[in-house]
């Protein structure tokens, strides 16, 4: 198992659309900063204009970056022959994928962190540790909610191979769901509000960031994240294990031809048949 998650880190952090793609995303991050200096920079400043940046940005797109790298040509074949090379089960290649999955999402998540951190210091946004210790809440929570929407798509990636729906469900799920409900009945102000949290992860971590303000750490939240990995990790070990590996038609094809042609045999040229 520690080989196939090291392997998956590995593999997906090193590929050039990856690379390219989170770079763009830090460097986003860098110009939203500065746009901020540039304008009012103070603490409550920095830490609303960071807010709507992992908000609107950051969340919807490192997941859909990492589902889009993970993705590979003829994923169910390929990923079925790895798990043949390896000596493996198939879950093992799905359990292996989700960690290392997870596991860049949170090195992703802190450096961000980090570079928001340092970058916001250096242009003097004098931000205090408590408003520090709260954007690190920020990010860990968002790490929860993209780690399990994540687990929910990569069902979908197994299920049709092919990484457009999943990630058009990533995004709906990180940002369109929470900011659909948020805008037409009312920031955690409405009942409709709290069940739609059970649809989206990103909508419950930010139910659980936001009454942590509060001073009244709303843990349920947290078992919508549970009960959406308990059902679709599961299910995306099995729709994995029920798939088939394409078969090769090419040589069976040449195969049948060879044999439905007509051959020439040494009595028809002997009987005048063949001149």
């Amino acid at each position: 198992m520690a080989g196939i998650i090291r392997e998956e880190f590995n593999v997906t952090i090193r590929k050039k659309r990856f690379i390219i793609l989170t770079a763009l995303l830090f460097v986003a991050a860098v110009a939203s900063e500065i746009a901020t200096k540039m304008t009012l920079m103070n603490d409550m400043t920095f830490i609303l204009k960071i807010h709507k940046f992992l908000t609107y940005l950051f969340n919807p797109l490192m997941g859909s970056i990492l589902i889009l790298s993970m993705h590979r040509l003829k994923f169910t074949r390929s990923s079925i022959i790895q798990s043949e090379e390896k000596g493996v089960k198939r879950s093992t290649i799905v359990l292996g994928r989700t960690i290392a999955g997870a596991l860049i999402l949170l090195v992703f998540y802190l450096l961000m962190f980090v570079l928001i951190v340092l970058l916001g210091l250096v242009l003097g946004a004098r931000i205090p540790v408590s408003q520090i210790g709260w954007l690190l809440l920020k990010i860990c929570t968002d790490w929860v909610a993209s780690v399990t929407t994540f687990i929910v798509c990569m069902f979908f990636q197994y299920l049709f191979a092919f990484p457009a729906f999943p990630i058009v469900l990533y995004c709906v799920l990180m940002l369109g769901v929470p900011a659909f409900f948020e805008l037409y009945f009312g920031l955690y102000s409405n009942s409709i509000y709290k069940y739609s949290t059970w649809i989206s992860a990103e909508g419950a971590m930010d139910l659980f960031y936001t009454t942590s303000f509060l001073h009244y750490l709303k843990w349920s939240c947290f078992l919508v994240c549970l009960i959406q990995i308990a059902i679709f990790l599961p299910l995306t070990l099995l729709v994995f294990k029920l798939k088939k590996k394409e078969k090769k038609k090419k040589k069976k094809d040449a195969e049948d031809d060879d044999s439905g042609s007509e051959k020439i045999t040494p009595a028809e040229v002997i009987d005048g048949i063949v001149p």
